[in-house]
């Protein structure tokens, strides 16, 4: 990725949004021995919409849960302290692009749609495969929802050529990722992991924006790059219902085998992607 490319294609224009104050609050609480649920609970609680969004999510069908959750510290004591991190982490950046959602050329409301599902399946993946990973559920969360994030740079910053670019990939049914460095000399790939660098995110996270459409960094020894590129294909597959022999061709025979997935458990994802989608809402 070429930093000085990016910076001399757009100039002035280049403006990296930064984590609200929020997030970057809880994040040092959460690495603080000596904090705990309360005090998260009250940082996100100076937030009173944030907090009525995160409850909202928490109380949605995909948690399943029995009892309604009226506190953040309720739901950190169900989610963990960190899962309640990855919730805000969603509601946050969803809030950062709200601005984007209805956009007159490009569907960004189905792109973040896609970004949710893929963060899901993520999970679900890695639960499904035998791949070996250190980072947690909540981690793969993360890198699944922001694997796209470059994609809203680039409608807010070079959108008419952004989609001039998916335009001719979809016309020669060509990676976007290869039509965009043809168009603008970068794709959103690399406008991602800048991003992922300067929110100070993981490594893996950094991989998994910068490598999830390139199949020959998805092997063992990039086990999150592995898992988020799979599921970005699933996650397409179920929105457009799709079968799993198309999902297998497009993953290839060695991102399938790191994942340790036959037809039969790339169609049960595919499934699995197709329930969760009625209960994402934007």
């Amino acid at each position: 990725m070429n930093k000085d490319l990016i910076k001399e294609r757009l100039g002035e224009k280049l403006e990296l949004p930064s984590l609200p104050a929020v997030v970057q609050r809880v994040n040092a609480l959460i690495e603080d021995p000596t904090a705990g649920m309360r005090e998260v609970g009250a940082a996100i609680g100076l937030d009173p919409p944030l907090t009525a969004k995160l409850l909202r999510i928490v109380n949605s069908a995909y948690y399943g849960l029995s009892v309604p959750v009226v506190s953040v510290e309720h739901a950190a004591s169900i989610l963990g302290i960190r899962g309640l991190r990855t919730l805000l982490l969603r509601v946050s950046v969803y809030d950062i692009f709200a601005h984007l959602h209805d956009h007159p050329e490009f569907d960004v409301r189905g792109l973040w749609k896609h970004s949710v599902l893929t963060a899901q399946l993520t999970g679900a993946t890695a639960a499904r495969t035998r791949i070996r990973s250190d980072v947690s559920t909540d981690e793969l969360y993360v890198c699944g929802l922001l694997h796209d994030i470059g994609q809203f740079l680039m409608i807010e910053h070079v959108g008419d050529e952004f989609i001039e670019a998916w335009n001719r990939a979809r016309e020669r049914g060509t990676s976007p990722v290869a039509a965009e460095r043809e168009v603008l000399g970068f794709s959103h790939t690399d406008l991602g992991a800048m991003l992922a660098r300067r929110w100070s995110l993981p490594t893996h996270a950094i991989q998994a924006i910068r490598f999830h459409h390139d199949m020959r960094r998805a092997a063992p020894a990039e086990p999150v790059v592995a898992l988020v590129a799979m599921a970005n294909i699933l996650a397409r597959a179920a929105a457009d219902d799709a079968g799993p022999r198309g999902v297998c061709r497009r993953a290839g025979p060695a991102l399938l085998d790191c994942l340790s997935l036959d037809k039969r458990g790339v169609e049960e994802l595919i499934e699995t992607g197709r329930k969760m989608l009625p209960d994402i809402r934007v």
